[in-house]
């Protein structure tokens, strides 16, 4: 084959092989086409397919085409360069158009990461069919669509947790509604965000473009509070309208009050946080609704030229529309079923991504907003994988069983999906860390090779009494000190589980008792550090890594620096050596 090919607009080093192969093959699979990508690469002096992409595949260029025609293919499963050989070229960019969408390039890799993408074979295949090439996991028709849209569609979990920590990075709650709405494929309809601070409400496309935006009235308070009425009309009302997430969840048709103070124009509203929760049908009292009839003073604040506090702040906590608007907005929006997000004025309540949801939280929990649970979010099954031929058995073994146990030990935790995920990996890295996952020559921390402390235990407390040690000895593949854990709940799990200090190096109990301990950790210790964790930039995983490491004190002290801490980087580093890959 010969010639020089002229690269179409929008064609790329997938549609050109696939062009190439269906030529002399009837039958083009994914990984047939995948395999040709992969051979023109090399066969153009490139390293990588993505190599071949940005060099040769420009619109409108041209290549010299070189002798080599694919061969007639079968569908095995193809291999790639080694993980650690290839590194990923894909970067981010996120720009912020002036109506609040987000326009980006999408790409899917963090800038930083040294893993190359990894394709799969078919559309319909089990885990054992993912090719090991680097630390993601993207369909192989997706590969030319570089986007973050790809990387939710993928299973693996560290490109749904960077999509999310992209997400949660954005500068207000209001671009990271518009980018969830943008990444999450199934949100087809058009919402709504309600900005009190600057009166409008904006009727948004699932694309985050503005379809339509209103001047309107809110609670005569500036709070997030939960609005409270008076069941005896005292006066001692508190108007306010609640932020949150809400759902549509009635529009008025003939109700005597609706119809005589509003003519139907209603939309009920039921708070996301409070329905989870079991608090009736989550209705907190905050609807839409046109300014009341006869209201010739709300209708003269709202015609007013430009907002403010003093003609925008009137209700007693509902949203109020002019009567042609609030008709304008139902035309634009499917009604009942529709998602509000009443935007927080409170830089302590805030909107964020996890468990793959929306969630209106806290900074510190007060109590008086209708937060979100994540209780109610779905447990995913995950297999975790290790990327490494020669792993220990005791390294698969955690492995298998935190992939096996999620659903169980997630339950009896108390974890949501993503602290699960992230956990369960800390708990692999860790095993590396202390004991290379069982290797008898390891050195643990203590100076003493593994074996040693597993098969002489009289030796390490003869050594302990005469140094005058009197701690506790670590066993097993992350060295716990098992008998220092004295919290009830924590040995009613040991004992559920059948934990103890001598089946500690099996992979299996190793991978139980770690996160037993490091959700233990989470749950009673890191809360008491928030504040002091937050000043120093640690992330809740290297706080676990601090308490678990007994290091605590440097959170406390102000003294933690994780990313200059060896035990921490080392950690991290052997939680690479595994893949974790989560259902859709």
């Amino acid at each position: 084959m010969t010639g020089v090919h002229h690269v179409r607009s929008g064609e790329t080093p997938w549609s050109y092989a696939k062009t190439e192969l269906s030529k002399t093959n009837s039958n083009v699979t994914n990984s047939m086409i995948a395999r040709r990508v992969s051979e023109l690469a090399s066969i153009y002096g490139c390293k990588s397919p993505e190599e071949f992409a940005s060099k040769y595949f420009k619109a409108n260029s041209t290549f010299e085409v070189k002798e080599n025609s694919p061969k007639k293919q079968n569908t095995t499963i193809f291999s790639m360069a080694r993980p650690d050989t290839v590194a990923r070229k894909r970067m981010d960019s996120i720009h912020i158009a002036k109506n609040d969408a987000i326009t980006d390039s999408h790409n899917v890799a963090r800038r930083d990461s040294q893993q190359a993408l990894v394709r799969s074979t078919q559309k319909q295949r089990t885990d054992s069919e993912m090719i090991a090439a680097g630390s993601k996991y993207i369909r192989t028709d997706s590969l030319h669509k570089p986007d973050l849209k790809s990387a939710l569609g993928a299973k693996s979990w560290d490109a749904i947790k960077t999509v999310q920590d992209r997400i949660n990075n954005l500068p207000s709650d209001k671009k990271k509604i518009i980018e969830y709405h943008r990444q999450f494929r199934d949100l087809k309809d058009n919402y709504v965000i309600v900005d009190k601070k600057n009166f409008t409400a904006t009727v948004y496309s699932p694309d985050g473009k503005v379809v339509k935006q209103y001047e309107i009235g809110v609670a005569r308070n500036e709070s997030d509070q939960l609005l409270r009425r008076s069941k005896r009309n005292t006066g001692n009302n508190f108007a306010a309208t609640s932020a949150g997430i809400y759902t549509a969840n009635y529009r008025a048709s003939g109700r005597d009050a609706y119809r005589r103070l509003y003519n139907d124009r209603v939309l009920t509203l039921s708070n996301d946080g409070l329905k989870a929760k079991g608090v009736g049908n989550g209705e907190t009292g905050v609807a839409f609704h046109q300014i009341p009839n006869g209201n010739a003073d709300r209708r003269r604040k709202l015609e007013a030229p430009g907002v403010s506090k003093q003609n925008n702040r009137f209700s007693a906590g509902c949203v109020n529309f002019l009567p042609e608007d609030f008709d304008d907005c139902m035309k634009h929006i499917k009604g009942v079923g529709t998602k509000v997000y009443i935007l927080p004025e409170d830089s302590n309540n805030y909107i964020s991504v996890k468990n793959g949801q929306l969630h209106f939280t806290q900074k510190k929990y007060t109590g008086n907003v209708a937060t979100t649970t994540t209780k109610n979010d779905p447990i995913k099954p995950v297999k975790i994988n290790s990327k490494r031929a020669d792993m220990r058995q005791e390294g698969l073994d955690m492995a298998s069983t935190l992939s096996k146990k999620k659903a169980q030990l997630s339950k009896d935790l108390g974890l949501d999906n993503d602290t699960y995920n992230e956990l369960a990996m800390a708990a692999l890295g860790i095993a590396g860390q202390e004991t290379k996952w069982g290797n008898p020559l390891a050195g643990t921390k203590d100076g003493k090779p593994y074996w040693v402390k597993e098969n002489a235990k009289w030796a390490v407390n003869i050594g302990k009494e005469l140094s005058g040690n009197n701690s506790y000895n670590s066993r097993g593949l992350t060295q716990m000190k098992l008998k220092s854990y004295t919290d009830p709940e924590v040995k009613k799990l040991f004992n559920k589980y059948g934990i103890n200090e001598d089946n500690l190096k099996d992979g299996r109990n190793a991978a139980i008792a770690t996160m037993i301990i490091l959700s233990h950790i989470y749950k009673n210790e890191l809360p008491a550090m928030k504040s002091q964790m937050e000043k120093l930039n640690v992330s809740k995983v290297d706080a676990v890594l601090y308490c678990y490491n007994s290091r605590k004190h440097e959170i406390t002290q102000g003294t933690a620096t994780p990313n200059k801490s060896i035990y921490h980087k080392n950690v991290h580093s052997y939680m690479n050596y595994f893949d974790m890959i989560q259902a859709a």
